[in-house]
């Protein structure tokens, strides 16, 4: 491919090299950048300009042949070797890329760079930085002294076993919530996922909280990181409604949060509701395709998985060997299930736990005085009701408060799922982490 560009009245032309179909960054940081749009220059992986990154500060792109590896200028920066810099909150000069990709892990992938500099004993600077997400840094290559060059990969350690969905309730933004994994930082309105039609639910958005609940800041009452989810109010309509996910067509999946009891809750008090949309019409209804947590007793929480009124089976798990062991006050709680499925369309369940198992569920409670609790039952669902559809999760009740009108008033932190089934060794270390 060859480009021709106009400098102060001189007239170039170069050739691109051969450039790889797999490439999905190129940028050659010189003239045909664009500093009357914006100090934009272009990204030439498809061969042709994508003006998608920008440059900050005071960097510039320089004419000095003498500098120049390929084409006719270079990408000029001065920046402190050491200096803190947090790419677009704080001040200084860089070329942040404002495009994404998806690199292909099995087959690996590369990063090159042409680069000139005078680094300084005992400082860091960083050449180029791969987010994970909008949330941290993933890959770096930096600079290290005067004579080192190297990389590191800042794995977040609450991406341990690559959860699909994370909420850590650290972002407060008014009733907006933020789910980490996605960057999902704004409501959206529940009509887009037929939810409007769920008896109780009036709301119109999802990824919000609703009612009196609030983020809270108080160090006492967070499990992880800086915030928590606060219900504040026991009456049904007052909890935290999260961005639907989807674990697409796995056999298996694990739920898992924390909570923290500030004073006893009442029998039958809902944790959460777990809502999949009917296969027939791609609505939700609050007495189908539901999976939800209520607090039975002391020694006993009920998980309960119901399907749509075309399957009979129906699994509910409700019991726990340890008194206190799951609803300890004042202390920082955990619960997590998973459900294998070995098959998925089965219908074999006849009612509530009758009928013939296709699969296995498992609860697991924890405090950190009475370690890990855990129990199983079968599976009597047809596991397909869960599977390839978009669910949406209330914390802190369920959407229809003629089911039970008590819910639990607490603190929530730390919401995972994910698309397969932890083992035991992985909860454990699930909990570990916090």
């Amino acid at each position: 491919m060859y480009v021709r560009a106009r400098v102060s009245g001189l007239a170039y032309t170069y050739n691109f090299p051969a450039l790889d179909p797999s490439l999905v960054l190129y940028y050659p940081l010189d003239t045909s950048a664009n500093p009357s749009n914006g100090f934009t220059t272009p990204n030439y992986a498809s061969k042709l300009p994508v003006y998608d990154a920008s440059m900050a500060g005071s960097s510039m792109i320089s004419y000095s042949l003498n500098n120049s590896i390929t084409s006719f200028g270079d990408l000029s920066l001065n920046n402190t070797m050491g200096s803190q810099l947090v790419a677009q909150t704080t001040s200084g000069n860089y070329v942040v890329c404002n495009n994404t990709f998806t690199p292909n892990i099995s087959g690996g992938f590369s990063i090159s760079l042409w680069f000139s500099c005078s680094g300084q004993l005992n400082k860091t600077g960083t050449l180029i930085s791969l987010p994970y997400n909008k949330t941290g840094n993933g890959i770096e290559i930096d600079i290290s002294g005067t004579n080192m060059i190297y990389t590191g990969w800042n794995y977040p350690a609450y991406l341990l076993y690559d959860p699909i969905q994370y909420y850590n309730f650290d972002v407060a933004n008014g009733a907006i919530l933020t789910e980490i994994i996605s960057g999902q930082n704004a409501s959206i309105t529940s009509s887009t996922y037929n939810v409007t039609s769920m008896s109780g639910y009036t709301t119109g958005i999802v990824n919000a909280i609703v009612g009196t609940g609030s983020i809270n800041t108080n160090l006492t009452y967070v499990r992880y990181g800086t915030g928590s989810y606060y219900k504040s109010n026991a009456s049904f309509g007052n909890y935290a409604i999260l961005y639907p996910f989807n674990i697409g067509n796995s056999n298996s999946m694990t739920f898992c949060f924390w909570y923290y009891l500030t004073s006893s809750i009442s029998q039958y008090a809902g944790f959460f509701q777990i809502a999949f949309p009917k296969a027939s019409d791609g609505t939700y209804s609050s007495g189908s395709n539901t999976i939800q947590l209520q607090y039975i007793s002391t020694s006993s929480l009920s998980l309960d998985l119901l399907n749509n009124s075309n399957d009979s089976g129906r699994t509910i798990l409700s019991s726990f060997t340890n008194t206190n062991a799951i609803c300890a006050q004042n202390t920082w709680n955990f619960f997590a299930f998973t459900i294998t499925s070995t098959n998925p369309t089965s219908t074999g369940g006849t009612g509530v736990n009758s009928g013939t198992t296709s699969g296995t569920v498992t609860a697991y409670a924890y405090n950190s005085t009475n370690g890990l609790q855990t129990t199983s039952i079968g599976l009597y669902n047809r596991f397909s009701n869960f599977q390839n559809a978009n669910a949406i999760t209330s914390i802190g009740g369920n959407f229809n408060g003629s089911d039970h009108s008590t819910f639990a008033t607490c603190y929530f932190d730390s919401v995972r799922v994910f698309k397969t089934a932890l083992d035991s060794t992985q909860i454990q270390n699930i909990i570990n982490l916090e």
